[in-house]
């Protein structure tokens, strides 16, 4: 009797992970140390200025004096004579740490994997929390604000997921409830739709709502009328079909359909930031949740860049936006962020939080 043969398998061999290649390593914190606070300064001088000459950020002139002794300089213009400093009229502008201090939490929220706790940056590099989490807080407004005026085109993934809300049990099994039952609602349960392009160069996008189904009129305004949607099944994305080519995928049956429509890649994005909500912020909600999604999205979004492209990347950014309206002031009694003043607040000014049915 023929015995059938047998083949044997090898599994094909996954190549390096990026974050172990040494070519990942280019901005250590032995680097910056070696850097010294000169040379910080000069990063940061050469992130706003690349040709190394400061503008006048109030009347643009090119005429300048460099007062080397109290290190900002002061414009030659005889209708401006303002002084300034590299961060000056910036996202970084009133710091109170030098420019050694900046550098290392700049890297430490752009170079972790899952982000930064303030509380352990604090402990860190000796200052107090207050300060720590307002600079944080300030790079997240800078990745959220990095978001703006982006258009998808191509094919692009959707998905979204709940953050926030805890309910503590009950002491007694009889009097528990089934925490899926519990109705969605309140501020601090909120539902994060990301949207990811696909691509090598691909965006993500993300926007806090209470439902997915509140997310459709965004989402229509930020995917490109020709791009092709790929979504899972929930009720919430059927209005996408009046605007959109829109695929779906039964996660009840499988992941990936016979004809290759799948949303790993939002998946594998709101994977991390899972990870990040349970083991680096533990509770992240409310106002703030949608700069910790943009967060997570700058994170995936530039998992490939080396950790020197990484810093300079936020840093250039921040540079180029004005200072915070959001944070300004956050623990003084006229802070934008207290209920009884809140004219200047991102979220506020973009509608972001105005999610009434």
């Amino acid at each position: 009797m023929a015995t059938r043969a047998t083949k044997s398998f090898k599994r094909k061999k996954q190549g390096l992970h990026w974050l172990k290649n040494p070519a990942s390593r280019t901005l250590s914190i032995h680097d910056v140390f070696k850097m010294g606070e000169d040379g910080c300064r000069e990063f940061f001088l050469r992130a706003r200025w690349p040709d190394g000459n400061p503008t006048c950020p109030d009347c643009g002139s090119q005429r300048i004096y460099n007062i080397k002794s109290q290190k900002r300089y002061k414009c030659a213009n005889p209708e401006c004579h303002k002084f300034f400093s590299i961060t000056s009229g910036t996202m970084f502008a009133h710091k109170r740490i030098t420019y050694l201090e900046l550098m290392f939490i700049v890297r430490a929220m752009a170079v972790h994997a899952k982000g930064a706790a303030s509380i352990w940056l604090s402990h860190d590099y000796d200052h107090d929390y207050k300060t720590v989490w307002v600079l944080t807080d300030k790079l997240r407004e800078v990745m959220f604000l990095d978001q703006e005026d982006v258009h998808l085109v191509g094919e692009v993934e959707i998905d979204g997921a709940y953050f926030g809300g805890y309910l503590k049990q009950a002491n007694k099994k009889d009097e528990r409830i089934d925490r899926r039952r519990i109705p969605v609602n309140g501020r601090k349960r909120q539902c994060v739709v990301l949207l990811r392009e696909r691509g090598g160069q691909g965006r993500l996008l993300t926007r806090t709502f209470k439902s997915e189904r509140q997310a459709v009129s965004w989402i229509t305004e930020s995917v490109d009328r020709s791009a092709t949607i790929l979504a899972d099944e929930g009720s919430g994305w059927e209005p996408l079909y009046a605007s959109h080519s829109l695929q779906r995928v039964n996660h009840k049956k499988e992941f990936c359909t016979d004809e290759g429509f799948h949303t790993n890649g939002a998946e594998s994005a709101f994977s991390r930031m899972r990870r990040a909500e349970i083991g680096v912020h533990h509770h992240i909600a409310g106002d703030y949740l949608d700069f910790y999604a943009a967060d997570g999205a700058w994170r995936e979004e530039n998992r490939r860049l080396d950790d020197r492209s990484k810093v300079q990347k936020l840093i250039r950014a921040a540079m180029g936006l004005p200072p915070s309206r959001t944070f300004a002031g956050y623990w003084q009694a006229s802070g934008p962020r207290r209920e009884n003043d809140r004219n200047h607040d991102v979220l506020r000014a973009l509608g972001i939080n105005d999610n009434d049915d």
